[in-house]
């Protein structure tokens, strides 16, 4: 089972950061791994992705998005979060 938890911090202004956490197990009801990545922060926006649920499709979709957003291939930071929102999940379909 996954937890993933995530939060704003704030000062005078307003919010001025987001965090997410998870464990990092993950299993296949019989064996587990204790050191897998779960929560994916982009280098060139403001987003953090992370995921529970499924492992295998989404740790390799996630991995290979962080990726090409990493080196400007599918968002820019000058993209508001909707047009963001919308390339990475129509990239997961």
């Amino acid at each position: 089972m996954t937890l993933i938890v995530g939060w704003l911090a704030c000062d005078q202004r307003g919010p001025c950061s987001a965090y997410i956490a998870s464990d990092s197990r993950i299993s296949d009801n019989r064996n587990f791994y204790d050191y897998s990545q779960k929560t994916f922060a982009l280098k060139n926006t403001s987003d953090i992705l992370g995921y529970c649920g499924e492992t295998l499709f989404t740790y390799q979709i996630l991995t290979r998005l962080t990726s090409m957003c990493d080196v400007g291939m599918l968002l820019s930071a000058d993209m508001d979060y909707q047009d963001r929102s919308e390339i990475i999940f129509n990239e997961i379909k």
